[in-house]
């Protein structure tokens, strides 16, 4: 029912300002625009110690930060929080999830990607130590579930925002699609590694300790990416041509 009042709102009408063309069997003259894009042959791109710099830093983020968030709960509930206390503070992790995917799209327009990157990969460290150090204390928990979310918001956005920049447009969706791949298996494995490690240790800390390290070594592999090239600016080139009218007379 929802769908259906915004179809009927948002998308109606949508052909009203529709030229009616007269109808003929002269074919209708066309432009059609054709666009060389710039970048990389998906071969160049997999052969490149960029793609797999992106690989690490996608997989390992989501291994850990997703393996953190989604037993953010227990893990609270392991520090002592009261249960009701524990979900409210893991939703705070939505809320910043906004927020830091709107701020990391402003500090792109304005700072070099990897830069940028490697900083919103090394917001969870933070988290992690502060649920370490003092995890019973409401304003540490409170901290920690504000930076995942932060950082969660950012997830995705760098990695396609880096992805384009270093290997263009020209073969984007097969490369970056690689890289979502990665972000896929960390997402599936990193819950299930964190539910492991508590299971066998008896609490989450042995896994917040390995996040920390993990992070650190997805924050380094995109402070040493090296400057993007500077791809051209991508120019249409109109190409006339001629398409039969589909109406045809009545």
């Amino acid at each position: 029912g929802l769908v259906l009042v915004a179809v009927w709102f948002f998308f109606r009408g949508a052909q009203d300002d529709r030229s009616v063309l007269p109808v003929t069997d002269q074919p209708v003259p066309a432009v059609i625009a054709v666009v060389d894009l710039p970048g990389v042959t998906l071969g160049e791109g997999l052969r490149s110690a960029t793609f797999y710099k992106l690989l690490v830093a996608a997989g390992l983020f989501a291994f850990t930060t997703l393996g953190v968030v989604v037993h953010l709960v227990p893990i609270l509930r392991d520090a002592g929080a009261e249960p009701l206390a524990a979900a409210g503070t893991a939703a705070l992790v939505g809320v910043f999830s906004i927020v830091g995917r709107l701020g990391v799209g402003l500090l792109l327009d304005r700072f070099p990607g990897r830069f940028v990157g490697a900083c919103a990969y090394l917001i969870p460290i933070v988290g992690c130590a502060a649920l370490l150090i003092d995890g019973s204390s409401p304003l540490a928990q409170t901290l920690a579930a504000a930076l995942f979310g932060l950082t969660l918001g950012a997830e995705v956005d760098v990695i396609a925002y880096l992805a384009s920049r270093y290997f263009g447009l020209k073969n984007f969706g097969g490369l970056f699609g690689g890289l979502v791949a990665a972000l896929s298996l960390g997402t599936a494995f990193g819950p299930l590694a964190a539910g492991a490690t508590s299971d066998h240790f008896g609490g989450y800390s042995n896994f917040l300790i390995l996040t920390m390290v993990l992070m650190g070594v997805s924050s380094l592999a995109l402070a040493s990416l090296k400057a993007p090239p500077d791809w051209p600016a991508v120019t249409p080139e109109p190409e006339s041509s001629a398409i039969p009218n589909q109406d045809g007379p009545t």
